[in-house]
């Protein structure tokens, strides 16, 4: 995707869009070899070139290359270009307006043989690239600005790029002599970056237009690249173009390393998100707990309400009962000297006592209805373990009443 203007971002930008020669981190040499299928001069070519950040210069980046061709008899044509590149806010001092923007320029070198004489002259490159926003970047260039070769035209382009997820999508629109083409293409992100797979509308060979695709496989240091375009409408025409190529980054973090931080990152999130979930479910253990105490406090205090409720009950039924109760006749006078008879004595009271409970009935009331006193009720509950249920006697249970003077 490198020969799309708003994307070209590597040490192969000179011949592209120079601007873009400024996304280089480190010092980079790439090479490459091509086939120029066409008909009647078949040719090949080939190119090497160098790209490495300016010390002491920030974002500024240096090039250098050279791209050669060959065909039948001696003809041949050799271009160098030495490019420089740099962000464009230090030099304007326009913020607001060149922001993540930055231009470059070429001096280049034309040589061209015919086969029967040499010609060279000089010219220039330019081109600047933009980001407006994140995932998109714009583009435009000028190059082969050549004076004095008859068949060296300038070609001026214009394009975009926008990243959706794991793919690029580009369009150029190149004009050369006049005629202009747009160039559609796009770029697929596989295996977290490790292979690019690569299609577009190639540049027309000999007047026919061609499909191009391609793939590069990122083994950092080494990035290795590979394309090809077949005439657009039929294998059988004569025309397409195969080129491979590489690149090596000094100083680069090798892929491995990059897939083992990746793997690495990956099992920290997780570790992570895995103590965020145990912190959550003690959180929750706690309030289930706080709950569960809350609840058992609340069964609590429902009990001795309802043994409040039970005892002003007794005491209501109590003073009832003393009200309703006639007071004892006067005795009646005696009718002479002799004595009134010796009262018979009461049998002695035998305890324990057994009841058997009925529902309704509380510890409460049984202790006011055997000892006179309902705060007896203990002696109750003590003397009948697993008969008594949340503080009420179990119905139907033969409870045992033991003596109040232990």
């Amino acid at each position: 995707m490198g020969a799309y203007n708003a994307v070209a971002d590597d040490a192969l930008s000179l011949f592209h869009n120079p601007g873009g020669l400024g996304h280089v981190k480190g010092t980079e040499l790439r090479f490459g070899l091509e086939r120029l299928v066409q008909a009647g001069s078949p040719m090949s070519g080939a190119m090497m070139t160098t790209a490495r950040p300016v010390p002491n210069r920030e974002g500024a980046v240096a090039g250098l290359g050279w791209y050669g061709l060959r065909g039948t008899g001696s003809t041949a044509r050799d271009v160098i270009v030495a490019g420089w590149s740099q962000p464009l806010e230090p030099l304007l001092g326009i913020p607001v307006l060149v922001s993540h923007m930055s231009g470059g320029a070429n001096l280049r070198l034309v040589s061209v043989n015919n086969g029967t004489k040499r010609k060279s002259a000089f010219g220039g490159d330019a081109g600047v690239q933009w980001s407006p926003a994140a995932g998109t970047r714009l583009g435009v260039a000028a190059l082969g600005l050549t004076s004095g070769l008859k068949d060296e035209k300038p070609v001026y382009s214009a394009g975009g790029a926008y990243e959706v997820g794991l793919v690029t999508l580009a369009a150029d629109v190149r004009s050369r002599d006049g005629v202009a083409i747009v160039y559609p293409g796009a770029e697929f992100h596989m295996n977290q970056g490790l292979l690019d797979l690569r299609i577009g509308k190639g540049v027309p060979v000999g007047g026919i237009s061609q499909i191009a695709f391609g793939w590069g496989v990122n083994l950092d240091p080494w990035v290795l690249d590979m394309a090809m375009s077949v005439p657009w409408n039929g294998l059988n025409l004569s025309g397409g173009t195969m080129l491979a190529g590489g690149s090596f980054r000094f100083g680069t973090e090798p892929y491995t390393a990059r897939f083992l931080g990746r793997a690495s990152q990956a099992a920290s999130r997780l570790e992570s998100d895995t103590d965020s979930l145990r912190a959550q479910r003690e959180l929750l253990q706690k309030q289930v707990a706080d709950l569960e105490s809350s609840r058992a406090l609340a069964q609590q205090e429902l009990r001795d309400l309802k043994f409040r409720i039970e005892e002003d009950r007794l005491r209501a039924a109590e003073a009832a009962v003393k009200v309703s109760t006639p007071a004892a006749p006067a005795p009646a006078p005696s009718a002479g000297p002799l004595s009134a008879p010796a009262p018979k004595a009461r049998p002695p009271e035998t305890w324990p006592k057994k009841h058997r409970a009925v529902s309704g009935e509380t510890l409460r009331g049984l202790a006011g209805q055997y000892y006179g006193d309902p705060g007896l009720w203990e002696l109750i509950y003590e003397a009948n373990p697993g008969k008594i249920l949340r503080g009420l006697p179990e119905s139907g249970a033969d409870l045992l009443i033991p003596n109040p003077k232990r």
